[in-house]
């Protein structure tokens, strides 16, 4: 554990400051031995590695070559969809908020009027409400945009789209808790790899300076970098 997925993690912020797109690798690499546990190998859900012992004694293993290889099999064929021409077909991204004083929906109001703007169909939905209607009240929240919401029976909508946009308020420097449960309700999809390759990008909302302004997006990585999704 001296850096199997925290070394990529942290390289992250190297890519964002240029604009680059991160691509992980997922679990594509489960015939490869992704998910072998009877002996101790690299390759997370972020990309290749090996694990070289403290004296580097250690070289990598036909495992760890194998997924490896796999990640820039995963690689290579990104970058080559990225330089495919441009299909006929309208692409389609959905927007997935989640707000509970309007400024993530101003936000995702602007985003998706941008994205609309390049030729792209958007939809958008709201994450579920995990708080009840008391508890709102007392927050002073007010009432809740009229955008659809993302419920657990839209789920299964989600592999219709070819890219995501996720807003994301800011709970001490993470992800909201609606917005956390709405991730953990795409296990299923997580299950069958319906989500791999697909292209994602975060926003967010944060209560001061430095609440949470770099490290909602980081730390919202790891969910999609489990789903195999390209980092915008």
């Amino acid at each position: 554990n001296g850096g199997q997925e925290t070394t990529h993690l942290t390289a992250i912020p190297n890519f964002a400051h240029h604009g680059m797109v991160y691509v992980p690798l997922g679990y594509a690499a489960g015939p490869e031995g992704q998910f072998d546990l009877t002996e101790p190998h690299g390759g997370s859900p972020y990309g290749g590695s090996t694990i070289a012992a403290g004296d580097g004694s250690r070289q990598p293993s036909a495992k760890e070559l194998a997924i490896v290889k796999k990640h820039g099999e995963v690689f290579g064929a990104t970058v080559k969809r990225g330089a495919a021409p441009v299909a006929s077909t309208q692409r389609k991204v959905c927007v997935v908020y989640y707000s509970m004083y309007g400024h993530l929906k101003k936000l995702a109001d602007e985003i998706a009027a941008a994205v609309k703007a390049e030729g792209v169909q958007v939809d958008m939905y709201q994450a579920p409400e995990t708080l009840s209607a008391e508890a709102l009240t007392a927050m002073g929240a007010p009432p809740k945009p009229s955008d659809p919401v993302m419920s657990h029976d839209q789920i299964n909508k989600l592999t219709e789209y070819d890219g995501f946009l996720f807003g994301l308020p800011t709970r001490f420097g993470g992800m909201c808790a609606q917005m956390k449960a709405f991730f953990d309700s795409t296990g299923g999809h997580w299950q069958k790899g319906a989500l791999h390759g697909k292209i994602a990008g975060t926003f967010v909302s944060t209560g001061t300076q430095n609440g949470g302004q770099e490290t909602t997006h980081l730390t919202a990585l790891t969910n999609l970098v489990h789903h195999g999704m390209v980092y915008v």
